[in-house]
């Protein structure tokens, strides 16, 4: 992939990445979506009030 690329993927595809060998963060993005009356086992921002909820 080219610097500054963007790659989505499921949660069925497994996958990984090489070492980061420069001295440049590599930022990783994790995207959860579930119902309003669902729950999750990790920690979250909550976009109504601006605050972290925890499970």
């Amino acid at each position: 992939m080219k610097a500054g690329s963007l790659l989505a993927l499921n949660k069925w595809i497994i996958h990984a990445s090489m070492p980061n060998n420069s001295t440049r963060v590599r930022y990783s993005i994790d995207h959860r979506f579930f119902g309003e009356l669902d729950s999750s086992s990790k920690h979250y921002l909550d976009l109504q009030n601006g605050k972290v909820v925890f499970p």
